[in-house]
């Protein structure tokens, strides 16, 4: 008689299946300590309020999302979003970014792009930075998610734009340079401001955040992804208008994954899925100006995932999460795992191959 062997792998993940239900079955059983009510409080720049924050409902719900066995699992945890400078002079010191769960990069100067990364609460790097200024169209990307913003200052109407919009906590290194974040002197000036994990928990466990459900957008895998939909592109290029700025894609089938090389950073990130949205930019390489881009209303788009590319539209009501949709109308998913968002005022400075 001849015996199928199984993959440790299966083994191990039907082992871990296990572990989670008996721990989850212990927890339930244990009383719960319903009595304790949060404080009312924000976190705002020079304001710094003492607010519980909302742990996950159980520990075997804690337990359940950090196994390996569910990426993407569906769940609501309050975020954290970053600004994080993409200078060329930076880009050897970035942390956290290929951990973010998301990423929307915009303009910011010249041919230079700034990032807003977020990442679940639960799931925080061990660094995040350099940290940089905030703009306003930042604000705006933020104020749909409802994340901890984390900036060191910013423009002046992105200070109009977080007055305008209360709800929206945010803390500022201008304030607490030196005490949440903290400088990395062996790093040149102004790109070594980080913040680190522990400080970045503690921060947490003092802010109000509403929850945010996870993944940020309809997700597909496997064969539900339709890998046969979309033409090949396994090589994206965008074109900045110069070499310092611009970037290249390069899909690793066995990963899922684009590797992203930009001077100075051969592997800045690896994202399952890269989008680009075509927008408004208002300034864009106007001598003086600080480009401005609109982040609300639609505009095409380009999803690549899984080696393709899909064509398809983008909406934003103001306040609200971004929404991808295909040439019929219907929701446009993305794979499982890193989305990073590049808003671009024309689709043809992006080709592929």
């Amino acid at each position: 008689m001849r015996f199928r062997i199984f993959s440790p792998w299966l083994i191990a993940a039907f082992s871990c299946l296990a572990v989670a239900f008996f721990v989850r079955g212990i927890v339930s059983s244990m009383p719960m300590n319903r009595g304790s009510r949060p404080m009312e409080g924000i976190v705002l720049s020079g304001n710094r309020s003492v607010v519980p924050f909302q742990n996950p409902k159980s520990v075997s719900d804690r337990l359940i999302a950090t196994l390996s066995f569910v990426p993407g699992r569906a769940r609501s945890v309050p975020l954290v979003a970053a600004m994080i400078e993409n200078h060329e002079e930076a880009r050897a010191y970035q942390k956290g970014l290929k951990e973010a769960a998301a990423i929307f990069e915009l303009i910011a100067e010249g041919d230079i792009t700034r990032f807003i990364a977020f990442f679940p609460s639960d799931r925080l790097p061990a660094a995040i930075g350099p940290i940089r200024s905030l703009r306003e169209h930042f604000v705006s990307i933020a104020n749909g998610y409802k994340p901890l913003l984390l900036h060191v200052g910013g423009h002046p109407l992105a200070y109009e734009a977080l007055a305008n919009n209360r709800e929206l906590i945010h803390h500022d290194g201008i304030r607490f340079d030196g005490e949440t974040y903290q400088r990395d002197r062996e790093i040149p000036a102004p790109h070594n401001l980080f913040m680190q994990k522990e400080p970045l928990k503690e921060l947490l466990a003092e802010t109000e955040l509403l929850p945010f459900s996870l993944p940020l957008f309809p997700t597909c895998s496997g064969a539900a992804c339709n890998l046969s939909k979309g033409k090949s592109a396994t090589k994206i290029s965008i074109n900045m208008g110069s070499r310092i700025h611009d970037v290249t894609y390069l899909y690793k089938s066995l990963f899922g994954a684009y590797t992203r090389t930009i001077d100075g950073a051969e592997k800045q990130g690896e994202p399952q899925n890269v989008v680009i949205l075509e927008a408004i930019v208002s300034g864009f390489r106007e001598k003086g100006y600080i480009p401005w881009t609109k982040t609300f209303g639609e505009g095409k788009m380009l999803l690549f995932r899984n080696g393709k590319v899909m064509e398809g539209v983008w909406k934003r009501d103001q306040g609200k999460p971004f929404a991808f949709f295909d040439a019929e109308g219907e929701k446009l998913l993305v794979a499982q795992g890193q989305v990073w968002v590049t808003m671009l005022p024309k689709l043809d400075m992006v080709t592929w191959e």
